[in-house]
């Protein structure tokens, strides 16, 4: 059901963020995206610790950030390729 759409239930007209059973679906969204937000800082607490336990800088031409920066780029600029080129 389409967010904040009016829709009959049970003979009574419902406006609000629940589906047909009652259930909201987006009760949990805040916390998977909260969740999701500091995996993805532990993770990278952990590559900054590796990096400094290596020696390597963490900026500069050859250091940390430009490794990451370039990687996310990529991996995105992949994954924006893929959606485009599925076959139906």
């Amino acid at each position: 059901m389409a967010r904040h759409a009016e829709t009959a239930q049970r003979g009574r007209v419902v406006d609000d963020d629940r589906d047909i059973g009652g259930h909201d679906p987006f009760e949990n969204a805040g916390r998977e995206t909260a969740t999701s937000a500091a995996s993805e800082r532990a993770a990278v607490r952990e590559l900054v610790k590796a990096a400094r336990a290596r020696g390597e800088e963490l900026t500069g031409p050859d250091g940390l950030l430009k490794t990451i920066t370039k990687t996310v780029l990529e991996s995105a600029l992949e994954e924006e390729l893929g959606e485009h080129l599925v076959i139906d």
